[in-house]
């Protein structure tokens, strides 16, 4: 399969086949370089195996985390780490279960947290990829499982803004915060809507101005839509990156009975740009 690209105006999405990726080895300096929004890598994982793998969660998984989220009903498996605490202690309680929950379910490609950081290793130049880990060395959560049902949907915002919250503090020295990004693998789509939405406005430049001088995100979002956006597609079993953290994003309203399951996180350079971290 050949390099395609999704594009809008300034943004670009650059779409790469799972066995390609050795052909664009510098995907992320790219991408952190504003060469590219981002980049689907296709076939990361077999549909029919994401399909059996939200099956399971929905029989039940024993051990499994879940959580409430406050802007959407469908909810979540695994904590996230902006609703965990300063401490982290129930976080990190939380993703121990959450890795050993989803282990089985991703045996059949190694593991989920393998083919995480095999994707995100090739398109970074071969820099080692772990999971954020504690000081007492215990690991983050690699990634959670957000479910959206019908009439669920995400609000205009950008992953930066997270820096913010107290559960942040602890990751914050390991990382070189703009270089915060977003990843995610659609395990389900529904049929219609849940499509993520990406402004070519960022908080780097006037984009939080706006927002504020005009009373928030959803009262400002005629004003970031007319200055250019784009729907990023991919499809079941596919890799997104992007630059979730510097550019305002949304996700539509999910209509119809079919949930929109999405495995994602967050990953950055270590300070020193000599590997990756990531988490959720």
């Amino acid at each position: 399969m050949g390099e395609a690209t999704q594009s809008s105006g300034m943004l670009e999405v650059l779409e790469v086949a799972v066995g390609d990726l050795d052909r664009h080895r510098d995907l992320l300096g790219g991408i952190y370089r504003r060469r590219y929004l981002g980049g689907i890598i296709r076939g990361v994982f077999e549909p029919g195996r994401m399909k059996e793998v939200a099956a399971q969660l929905q029989a039940g998984v024993e051990g499994m985390p879940r959580a409430l989220a406050p802007t959407f009903k469908g909810g979540l498996y695994g904590t996230p780490l902006v609703m965990g605490s300063e401490d982290l202690d129930g976080y990190l309680e939380d993703a121990q279960r959450f890795r050993a929950a989803i282990a089985p379910l991703f045996e059949f490609a190694g593991s989920l947290e393998q083919r995480i950081e095999m994707v995100l290793g090739a398109i970074s130049g071969g820099l080692p990829v772990e999971v954020a880990r504690a000081d007492d060395g215990r690991g983050y959560v690699p990634a959670t499982m957000r479910v959206l049902v019908e009439g669920d949907s995400l609000p205009l915002h950008y992953e930066n803004g997270t820096t913010k919250y107290a559960s942040m503090k602890r990751l914050l020295p390991q990382v070189d915060a703009e270089t915060i990004m977003s990843f995610y693998i659609p395990v389900a789509l529904p049929q219609q809507g849940g499509v993520l939405e990406v402004f070519t406005t960022d908080c780097s430049g006037d984009g939080d101005r706006i927002v504020q001088e005009l009373g928030g995100p959803e009262k400002a979002l005629a004003v970031l839509s007319a200055r250019g956006r784009i729907e990023v597609l991919p499809g079941v079993g596919d890799m997104l990156v992007f630059d979730g953290g510097r550019h305002y994003h949304l996700v539509t309203e999910v209509r119809g009975s079919q949930a929109r399951w999405t495995l994602g996180g967050f990953f950055a350079f270590a300070k020193d740009h000599g590997r990756i971290f990531y988490w959720s």
